[in-house]
């Protein structure tokens, strides 16, 4: 059998620890700041160097880290428990006693309007407009009600007054000039009423259907509109009575799975330019816009915009968790979070599907700083989709502007080939985990 030898023993002293040592041990003579190592023989000392020239440091070795944010890959999409809905828009304009209207007063309808064209110019250039209190989301329903009456029509030419009440989204040109525009209303040419909705695309208005037409000439009759939307189609209807409950004609149906989202109402004459060399007068009283404005979806932590963000309905365990798109090696998370946040801990949670089973890194809420950046990592875990999970057990609410992760090669994590163990109960936010 081959000798192992035995341990090597350190001697740190100013004697000479001869009668003790072994071949193989080392002595620190304090004396003279001197390493000697014992020889082969046992019989003298062997001088190594002069120990205040000799200096011996642990490195430490860590995983390859940034607090760049241009490091960070912004995740393809994100999920989220909830999303807090947006504010109600309830709007109740009543124009009785109507004032003279004017191009002068386009943007200031709100005092009572009598809608009013004395040119014998009809082309769309007549658009009052005024800007919602919030923004309709596209998926919320929503209902438009108004009240029109013609006063008169006169002039030569062909064509006649064309009225219309709807949702724009541009401050530009009345609130027409880019998609979407909706709009609803009643075109008169002195013998006909027809009823229609219109749509614009950004290039042109498309006809969406007629509640019917009527043959005689109605002036001073007041007419109930109704335009609204419910589950992805437009509906527009007309009534006889300002309880809406007397319909006239038929309903107009538009199906649409992405109209757009609104930031204005608009009362405007003749959208489609079709009506020339004629001059109309109508009032507008009683309009009426309820619906929902826009919430504040998961899309918004993945959108690369920081004055944006997604917000959690109050509940218990708010989360949302983010794709990269393929499996990744994980050990960065750069989060910006949101003032509204009432959850109190989060856990970082990293997994190959939506199930998560395993908690990476469980960090103090109050740790985070609001308004910038938070650079946090794990050790390295192979993954495709990041959850921040609120952890508190109580009904919070978790308010995220921007999620980006940071992920390596497995060249780079063979390069960077030590990392600091990170326990996955650590609250605070040091690299270490400490």
């Amino acid at each position: 059998m081959p000798n192992m030898g035995s341990a090597v023993s350190i001697f740190k002293q100013s004697s000479d620890p001869a009668s003790s040592a072994t071949a193989g041990d080392l002595w620190s003579d304090t004396d003279s700041n001197t390493l000697y190592r014992r020889n082969d023989s046992n019989d003298a000392w062997l001088k190594i160097t002069d120990s205040t020239n000799y200096n011996i440091q642990v490195e430490e070795i860590v995983m390859p880290y940034s607090t760049t944010i241009g490091d960070y890959a912004q995740p393809s999409s994100a999920t989220a428990s909830s999303e807090k809905a947006g504010p109600s828009i309830d709007i109740d304009d009543d124009f009785s006693s109507a004032g003279s209207w004017s191009l002068s007063s386009i943007d200031s309808i709100g005092s009572g309007t009598m809608l009013h064209n004395d040119t014998t110019s009809n082309s769309g250039d007549f658009t009052s407009y005024e800007e919602l209190p919030e923004t309709l989301d596209d998926s919320a329903d929503w209902t438009l009600d108004f009240d029109l009456k013609w006063n008169s029509v006169a002039g030569g030419g062909s064509g006649g007054g064309y009225w219309f009440i709807g949702l724009g989204n541009d401050a530009t040109n009345g609130a027409m000039s880019t998609s979407p525009a909706l709009v609803f209303g009643m075109a008169h040419n002195g013998a006909d009423n027809n009823c229609a909705i219109y749509s614009y695309d950004g290039s042109s208005w498309t006809n969406r259907g007629y509640t019917g037409n009527k043959t005689a000439d109605n002036s001073g009759t007041w007419y109930y509109f109704r335009l609204y939307r419910s589950g992805g189609t437009i509906y527009g209807k007309l009534f006889t009575d300002s309880s809406r409950s007397s319909q006239e004609g038929a309903t107009v149906s538009w199906s649409t799975s992405s109209l757009g989202s609104f930031s204005y109402w608009v009362a405007t004459n003749d959208p489609t330019g079709t009506a020339t060399s004629k001059a109309f007068n109508a009032n507008l009283d009683n309009l009426d816009l309820t619906g929902t404005a826009t919430g504040n979806p998961a899309s918004n932590a993945v959108d690369n915009n920081t004055a944006t963000y997604w917000q959690s309905n109050s509940e218990t365990n708010p989360n949302i968790y983010v794709d990269l798109g393929s499996n990744k090696n994980f050990n960065g998370l750069a989060i910006y979070p949101n003032s509204e946040t009432t959850e109190t801990e989060i856990k970082l949670q990293i997994s190959t599907s939506t199930s998560f089973s395993t908690t990476s890194r469980t960090i103090t809420v109050s740790n985070l700083t609001n308004g910038e950046y938070n650079y946090v990592r794990w050790n390295n875990i192979l993954g495709r989709y990041v959850r921040i999970y609120g952890s508190s057990g109580d009904s919070k609410i978790l308010a995220i502007n921007e999620i980006k992760t940071l992920s390596y090669t497995d060249d780079e994590l063979t390069f960077e080939h030590g990392h600091l163990p990170i326990s996955s109960t650590d609250t605070s936010l040091a690299l270490n985990g400490t």
